[in-house]
């Protein structure tokens, strides 16, 4: 058992560092490019990758899942899977590249047409790589996933960024997809010892989508919400617009990423080992709720005052109307913990027929959303999708309230005095608005006014929350003995 804690221990650690890491690179690769390049070649590609996220899904059809949670996985389990994947993946592009002029017209975008079929061809680099990377997520060798991520991140955003300097617009972007997931593949091969055979059973690939067609439902479930807003929005309105959409949600996405996922990692298997105790367990959400509002809190309020100098000064004067979409998407994020942290409550305990249900509604009336708002503008429609987002919030707390008695309510008023101080910080950094016009001088003022605002009024009204204490004080110790040895 002591193994398998240090394998858990050391998995986490590389697992968080290269997400950390990836999330890094791509970031830095994607100011760089954004500033040489135009907003609509932004938005012309994000629709194909929104539509190819969607085809890996299929192609992956939870074999992947299946074979990790197989405890005698064999190597025909592995070889049926491969060829299966494969064959799915040729029959996918074989219906895109006929498909590809009619999405150009549906979107009214000439150029799709050859976009689409190029990026389609990464699918093939998804494939036959699929059960390599199955294999270094069963045996927890996250430390050359980490490797992996960077080798094929940095030589593909350096392409990018080169071709994008030398004025070959969208096909930089392209061109980026193409090579990072091509040498994704080829490192794969090269890190992990598993080669095809002239093997397949069809018997063991039904055994295997018996367990594995759940968790594609689920995975496409959740590939449709996370592509579907860029797809409908690329239709209803300009890709000028869809590209200001995501820009404006990229930086506050990142954090809530790993945020989430720390949630997932950490607090799961926590409320896991408690779930018989409710008192306790209601006791642990309300710490980690805390815990996480106290420092998501002002960072979405803080992105939210300097909105607009930062992305001028990050992207450039052209990407500027995408301040208001990272205005808006502080205030949908900020719900975001609520339903990670009552999803890891609703799983501990059991109840995944809870997230099933909560999946599927919020799917529907996310739709119906879409098509009441959508004629309202897309600002409008962008806002109610941030208020729809508290709502389903308060859903998630609901369901918990059944479980451990710890109903919205008390979820709520637990994280209204830091609420307010934020309030309070953005009200009092509107006086930057008498500063003169320079970027600089507006984003650093905006910064130390609200900071200390914040920091001073929850200091006073004591609102530091009792684990972020503990946390300074070990650490301001540590700083201490070394300075003094």
């Amino acid at each position: 058992m002591s193994d398998l804690n240090k394998k858990i221990v050391h998995g986490v650690f590389w697992q968080g560092l290269e997400r950390f890491g990836t999330l890094c690179i791509t970031f830095v690769i994607n100011v760089i490019l954004a500033r040489l390049l135009s907003p609509a070649q932004f938005g012309v590609v994000a629709i194909v990758t929104a539509l190819i996220d969607i085809a890996t899904e299929f192609i992956d059809s939870g074999f992947s899942s299946a074979l990790i949670q197989k405890k005698d996985t064999d190597e025909t389990d592995c070889n049926s899977v491969f060829y299966f994947n494969l064959m799915l993946c040729t029959l996918m592009v074989l219906l895109i590249f006929p498909f590809a002029p009619f999405i150009a017209r549906f979107y009214r975008q000439t150029e799709l047409t050859l976009l689409t079929r190029c990026i389609a061809l990464s699918l093939f680099f998804t494939s036959f790589a699929s059960i390599q990377h199955t294999m270094l997520v069963k045996r927890m060798q996250f430390h050359l996933s980490f490797k992996i991520s960077w080798l094929a991140q940095i030589p593909a955003g350096i392409i990018g960024i080169s071709l994008a300097y030398e004025g070959f617009g969208v096909w930089a972007l392209v061109a980026q997809h193409l090579v990072k997931n091509l040498l994704r593949a080829i490192l794969l091969y090269v890190f992990v010892r598993w080669h095809p055979q002239l093997i397949f059973s069809y018997k063991k690939l039904i055994q295997l989508f018996s367990f594995g067609w759940k968790i594609l439902c689920s995975n496409l479930l959740v590939s449709l919400s996370n592509n579907m807003t860029t797809m409908i929005i690329g239709k209803l309105f300009t890709v000028e617009n869809l590209s200001f959409y995501q820009k404006g949600r990229h930086l506050p996405g990142l954090g809530m990423n790993i945020i989430n996922s720390t949630i997932g990692r950490v607090l799961f298997p926590a409320f896991s080992s408690i779930q018989d105790d409710k008192a306790q367990l209601r006791e642990l959400a309300k710490r980690g709720l805390n815990n996480i509002m106290f420092l998501v809190i002002p960072i979405m309020g803080l992105l939210i005052v300097v909105a607009r100098p930062f992305v001028t000064l990050l992207y450039t004067e052209k990407w500027l109307p995408c301040a208001i979409f990272l205005q808006i998407s502080c205030f949908f994020f900020i719900a975001s913990p609520f339903q990670s942290l009552n999803q890891q409550i609703m799983a501990a305990c059991g109840r995944s027929d809870y997230l099933l249900l909560l999946s599927i509604f919020h799917k529907l009336e996310f739709i119906v959303l879409i098509i009441i708002t959508y004629r309202f503008g897309i600002i409008f429609m962008v806002l109610c999708i941030a208020l729809n987002n508290h709502f389903i919030s308060f859903i998630h707390c609901l369901l918990v309230q059944k479980l451990i008695d710890y109903s919205p309510w008390k979820q709520f008023t637990n994280i209204l005095p830091l609420l307010l101080i934020a309030a309070c910080g953005i009200a009092m950094s509107q006086v930057i608005r008498f500063i003169p016009q320079n970027n600089w001088l507006l984003l650093i003022a905006g910064t130390a006014i609200f900071s200390s605002v914040y920091v001073i009024l929850t200091a006073t009204t004591h609102q530091i929350p009792e684990d972020i204490c503990m946390l300074i004080s070990k650490i301001t110790h540590k700083i201490y003995h070394k300075s003094t040895c």
